[in-house]
């Protein structure tokens, strides 16, 4: 199976008037379709750098990014949703289609769906300030997917939520990406996150970050139950071991 993302050997500079600082050095990783992947380091180190780089928005200084799909579109979710106030929730659902010209009746009813399956059909109508924060959250999503990206970077997308929300909101929210065989690349501080959602983790060292270790995640559970992974018996071995691979032994 050939691989839908493929990054050798990226290095990235943080340019400034007063030169540059090394962000990224050396960071190779590959990804294949329908994978989920999540990516933890110290704060700072260029986790959401990488996913810029990927996305196209800043070039590399040195290796190569490949993405092997010449139709494919990269969807980008923000920490924050950046709704529209002065749009509706459905008018800023249909954002990204409305600048990409493509207002198609197909497009139209697959948004309409999507409101049905993240519980937002009876808010369309509403201002992104009428709804809480999980629901922004949604609405933040379907607007990324409306465009039907082969490709989904997440970037934190739930470190503004508190904690039983960011819980209920990102299982449900990761369940229907799986569901739907979206590849994903999920930037998070919360190792529990990771190692529920993830098919692989990667962990980058502090700035310049280098990929430090890699684990390929494989919890005795329900495929459909995430927050049940988090009493598989693997998982406090695999969360023990990200640790150790962030902070060393001394932190335990």
């Amino acid at each position: 199976m050939n691989p839908i993302l493929e990054l050798k050997n990226i290095h990235y500079n943080y340019h400034s008037a007063l030169g540059e600082t090394p962000a990224l050095s050396d960071i190779s990783l590959t990804l294949f379709k329908g994978e989920f992947v999540s990516i933890v380091g110290p704060s700072g180190c260029g986790k959401s750098t990488l996913l810029s780089l990927i996305a196209g928005l800043i070039k590399t200084d040195k290796g190569s990014i490949n993405f092997n799909h010449a139709d494919g579109f990269v969807g980008y979710m923000l920490q924050h949703d950046n709704l529209l106030e002065w749009r509706n929730i459905y008018k800023n659902c249909l954002l990204g289609l409305e600048i990409n010209k493509k207002l198609t009746k197909e497009n139209l009813e697959y948004v309409d769906h999507m409101l049905k399956q993240y519980h937002l059909e009876d808010f369309k109508y509403k201002k992104p300030s009428e709804l809480s924060g999980g629901m922004r959250q949604r609405a933040a999503l379907i607007r990324t997917l409306a465009l039907k990206p082969e490709l989904l970077l997440l970037d934190e997308p739930f470190s503004a939520l508190d904690s039983m929300t960011r819980l209920t909101v990102s299982e449900d929210i990761c369940k229907k990406i799986r569901k739907e065989g979206k590849t994903t690349i999920l930037v998070t501080h919360e190792l529990a996150e990771a190692i529920s959602l993830s098919d692989k983790v990667y962990v980058l060292s502090k700035r310049p970050a280098t990929i430090k270790a890699v684990f390929d995640i494989h919890l005795t559970k329900d495929p459909d139950d995430i927050l049940g992974a988090r009493k598989a018996p693997e998982f406090q071995n695999y969360f023990q071991k990200i640790w150790e691979a962030l902070y060393g032994t001394e932190n335990l």
